[in-house]
């Protein structure tokens, strides 16, 4: 086989390993709901989860490829006495190494750079885009810049979509209600949530006063295509614990999620997602309080 030849066949496997999956993926209809205790339309996990899941593979598979390099040329290098050969397994050893290590320094920049320490979470979706021109409505149907409210009385900021509280006044009001928060800005940031979202604190702790609520995520700017966003206020992340799991599995269920394939779950104008399963992300609950 010649070396145009190897090269169009890896070129037509890598396209089926790229995008036989996004068509096996799409959306579809259960022919059997029962067998896995689902009924209706079900969505696909999604087109992040699948990359997530590629960029797993594809570093298993360079480990994998690695080790039988290693062994194949440790063979011939060991086995052989002709000086040829030994030279051919000790190079394939050295390339299998510096390969690896390639592929070990990308994974690593990749980590660092990446949100949440994870880089296996892509999020494609395009967060404020038709939101960001100051005087524009915003999600509640107000000009932004004048429709949202805080319990101090400030006015929403304009092209963010955000209210105008300050990131220590809603970690007070947060502290004062008995609710934690994980970590300092940058890592979690609460300036410009909205009075709604910590409304819905509140109900969630009037009605499960044993649930211990801590805040994992606020108002991160973070693209989406749901004006009801973390960036806009509108969402938080908590922290799963046995009461906090109990108390919001037992909302009304409403399917799952399209993007991601969470469940997810819904109590009046407040929708959480459960996202304690969902591969390359840390567990937490995704709550939504809309207007």
């Amino acid at each position: 086989m010649t070396f145009k030849n190897r090269k169009t066949i890896s070129i037509l496997v890598s396209l089926v390993v790229l995008l036989l999956p996004m068509i096996v993926l799409a959306e579809y209809n259960l022919l059997e709901p029962s067998i896995v205790g689902q009924s209706g339309t079900v969505a696909s996990p999604g087109i992040n989860t699948y990359l997530g899941w590629l960029y797993n593979a594809f570093f298993a598979i360079i480990a994998i490829i690695t080790f039988m390099l290693i062994v194949s040329g440790g063979v011939d290098y060991v086995t052989s006495s002709i000086p040829s050969v030994k030279a051919n397994g000790k190079e394939k050893i050295q390339r299998a190494l510096k390969g690896f290590i390639l592929a070990l320094v990308a994974w690593l920049i990749l980590e660092t750079i990446s949100s949440g320490g994870t880089f296996t979470n892509f999020q494609l979706d395009l967060e404020n885009v038709g939101n960001g021109t100051v005087g524009s409505a915003g999600p509640t149907g107000n000009p932004t810049g004048s429709g949202n409210t805080n319990p101090g009385g400030n006015t929403g900021s304009g092209a963010t979509g955000q209210s105008n509280i300050t990131e220590a006044d809603a970690r007070k009001t947060l502290s004062d209600m008995g609710i934690g928060i994980n970590a300092d800005p940058p890592k979690t940031t609460l300036e410009g949530i909205q009075p709604t979202t910590i409304d819905g604190l509140k109900q969630i702790q009037a009605d499960c006063p044993t649930c211990s609520l801590t805040v994992t995520d606020g108002t991160r700017k973070k693209y989406s295509t749901d004006p009801y966003s973390h960036s806009n206020g509108y969402k938080v992340d908590l922290r799963p614990t046995a009461e906090v799991d109990n108390y919001f599995s037992g909302w009304t269920y409403t399917g799952r999620r399209r993007d991601d394939n969470a469940p997810m779950y819904k109590k009046g104008k407040m929708t959480v997602a459960d996202e304690r399963n969902i591969p390359g992300r840390g567990a937490h609950w995704d709550l939504k309080v809309e207007p």
